[in-house]
């Protein structure tokens, strides 16, 4: 539970620095029942396990950041398209299933949200003229239907192209928490 909390609220780089501080702490403990000879030494340690986490947090602005950086993998979307497109991560966010992060394309209203740097969604700025022509809106204009259930709702593309096609009641349900935040 602690370690779900610890990403929700400090993402994935602050979690490994609380639980090195944490270790610190319990090193300390551990310390203060060792040994008289071993005491001194066992403590610097704890002490330096505390203080090292405390100083990279206060640093952590200046470090790179191993997703977004030009030698990243070339598997992972994102670093290609930074690369490749120019652009910029504008937000990311956090949670228990992954990083999420909103990259914008030089003048390009339109966003893209991508898990983990791979899978990537659209969240459009308006509502452009071409959201039928998409293939994705096949379905909705087959079978139309008074309802929909959107699961892996995303940026929220498959909700506008229901909405476009007339459904009236749409649930869109997204398990990614730090995608819903970027999204609202």
């Amino acid at each position: 539970m602690a370690a779900v909390l610890l990403l929700t609220g400090v993402g994935a780089g602050g979690a490994l620095l609380v639980l090195a501080a944490l270790t610190g702490v319990a090193g300390a403990l551990a310390a203060t029942r060792a040994d008289a000879t071993l005491r001194r030494p066992f403590l610097i340690l704890a002490t330096l396990c505390f203080v090292l986490p405390g100083l990279a947090h206060g640093f952590r602005d200046r470090w790179p950041d191993p997703l977004l950086n030009r030698h990243s993998s070339v598997d992972k979307q994102l670093p290609r398209l930074l690369r490749e497109q120019g652009g910029e991560v504008v937000d990311w966010a956090w949670s228990p299933v992954g990083r999420a992060d909103l990259y914008q394309r030089p003048n390009d209203p339109d966003k893209l949200i991508l898990a983990d740097a791979t899978n990537s969604t659209v969240f459009l700025a308006a509502n452009p003229e071409g959201l039928p022509a998409l293939f994705a809106f096949l379905p909705d204009a087959v079978a139309p239907v008074r309802s929909a259930l959107v699961l892996g709702s995303g940026a929220g593309l498959e909700v506008r192209l229901a909405r476009e096609a007339g459904v009236a009641d749409v649930e869109a349900v997204e398990l990614n928490a730090a995608i819903i935040r970027l999204v609202r």
